[in-house]
């Protein structure tokens, strides 16, 4: 059995972002495309629970040193 890396969720919402960044290049589809269209809306719903993530973890660690 492999063992499994532990990936953070804001690890895996980046890892979400940059594989986005290469299928859209990666698939030769036409700028202004339905098919780029998608992957960008997807990539900004990724980017957006990524800052949120950040900054849930920040003000729980602000929270912990108080």
């Amino acid at each position: 059995m492999r063992a499994e890396l532990e990936l953070s969720r804001a690890d895996k919402l980046q890892y979400v972002c940059d594989m986005l960044d290469q299928l859209k290049a990666m698939s030769g589809a036409a700028k202004g495309s339905i098919l780029i269209t998608l992957m960008d809306m997807a990539k900004l719903q990724a980017e957006s629970e990524l800052v949120a993530e950040r900054g849930a973890r920040l003000q729980h660690d602000r929270d912990a040193a108080i």
